[in-house]
């Protein structure tokens, strides 16, 4: 039963399963700290004029 040595793998190593968990966290919120700030920048950059001109 693979599913059972996963389980009794992490009753003996919580710490590491905590750790790798927490590393993985960590990494998601900066991903989601950098996309935030490049959606800030993005809204503070003018729109280009041939974006909204009417082509008449």
């Amino acid at each position: 039963m693979p599913g059972h040595r996963i389980l009794q793998w992490v009753e003996e190593h919580p710490n590491e399963l905590l750790a790798a968990i927490e590393d993985r966290t960590e990494e998601v919120i900066r991903d989601l700290e950098r996309q935030e700030r490049d959606a800030r920048r993005a809204l503070k950059r003018p729109i280009p004029r041939e974006t909204y001109d009417v082509p008449f």
